[in-house]
């Protein structure tokens, strides 16, 4: 269940998002493929722009909102179960790919599931009026006193680390969750697809037997035809040839006795003629 994402035009338009330039989301797609992961659109709308490209079908997504970066799978409601778990472990392989940068993932089934209210408050973001879309601008370094007040203990001052963005408690259990939960819908499909084929291949074997019966029955209804044809043939020509015997019979017979009545007259007449 891999996929390909050696598009070059995915590092191109991720690049551009996350240094900041005029790009801010971006949407991957698969383009008629099964494993082709390729880009589909990007743009300098924000998340209304990326929402209105989205389509009726399996994409993953890269959003930058106030410096802070979602990465999105979308998978419509009209996808059939086998590519949604398919997208589900294709999205882990997306993830992987934008793992420096995205501090959160989210999962939607429909454009609604994408309010700018929701993806904000996912990322822990104030409303738009309370932080600017544009980078803060530097902090001013709070310093100690030199002096401290009187009674009260020196404190050393210790540098401050910049605090990265933690991930989402759980982000990895719940992608592993949806990984073995993709890989056992596959598992399921794939065991389906192969019992699918022996029920067929049973129906076709039942079919053929019943068509070989078929056919014996009608070879047997045709020799049974033809030796009754046969027979009825074979008494024709017996009846033929016995009443051809019988007018054969009766010919010599009605000749014999046309002779026998000429001799007759014959002798008559040489009686008399004596």
């Amino acid at each position: 269940m891999s996929c390909d994402l050696t598009d070059p035009a995915i590092q191109e338009a991720y690049e551009e998002i996350i240094s900041g330039q005029d790009t801010n989301w971006l949407i991957l797609g698969y383009h008629d493929t099964r494993d082709k992961i390729s880009l589909y659109s990007k743009g300098t709308g924000g998340l209304d722009e990326l929402r209105n490209n989205l389509r009726e079908e399996v994409l993953y997504g890269f959003l930058r909102i106030e410096n802070r970066f979602v990465l999105l799978t979308y998978v419509s409601e009209a996808v059939s179960g086998v590519r949604r778990a398919r997208a589900l472990v294709h999205g882990r392989a997306v993830g992987a790919l934008f793992k420096q940068a995205h501090q959160i993932q989210i999962n939607a089934s429909t454009p609604n599931d994408l309010t700018e209210a929701n993806v904000r408050n996912r990322l822990k973001l104030g409303e738009p009026s309370e932080r600017p879309n544009s980078p803060p601008g530097p902090k001013r370094s709070q310093t100690l006193p030199s002096t401290p007040p009187a009674g009260s203990p020196v404190q050393s001052q210790v540098p401050v680390s910049p605090i990265s963005p933690k991930p989402e408690p759980g982000n990895d259990e719940a992608l592993e969750s949806e990984r073995r939960a993709a890989e056992d819908a596959e598992r399921l499909a794939r065991e389906k697809g192969e019992r699918d084929a022996v029920a067929q291949r049973k129906v076709a074997e039942q079919v053929a037997r019943e068509a070989a019966q078929r056919r014996a029955l009608e070879e047997a209804e045709r020799k049974k035809q033809e030796a009754a044809e046969q027979e009825r043939r074979e008494k024709v020509a017996s009846e033929a040839k016995a009443k051809a015997e019988l007018e054969r019979k009766n010919r010599e017979e009605a000749e014999r006795k046309r002779n026998e009545e000429l001799r007759n007259r014959f002798a008559e007449l040489e009686k008399s003629g004596k």
